[in-house]
């Protein structure tokens, strides 16, 4: 079972990472991802974009196999490299979605 963390204690993980590199955009998950892509956008100040994706019911039970877009991509992100979830990808044009917690 996850340990409870307190939101200044998961603000500190937020300071603490370190970027070796710089991107073009953050892609944050519409559902989940905003708070974390807020958090990092304060200390990037790059814009933030978002993945309309869907895996769970309301119940948190899965739906699908594999998230499924449940929306068009409607940002451009062939050849930008970006931050999402706090791993960096170069975008190629091809789309893989990859989930990091940071909690």
């Amino acid at each position: 079972m996850p340990t409870e963390k307190s939101f200044e204690e998961i603000l500190q993980r937020f300071r603490e990472i370190e970027f070796h590199e710089t991107f073009d955009m953050i892609v944050a998950i519409a559902n989940g991802g905003i708070i974390p892509a807020t958090i990092l956008n304060q200390r990037l100040n790059i814009d933030i974009q978002l993945l309309k994706i869907n895996l769970r019911d309301p119940d948190q039970k899965p739906k699908y196999d594999r998230p499924k877009l449940v929306s068009p991509i409607d940002f451009e992100y062939k050849g930008k490299k970006n931050s999402f979830g706090g791993r960096s990808h170069q975008n190629r044009g091809d789309c893989t979605i990859r989930h990091r917690s940071f909690t």
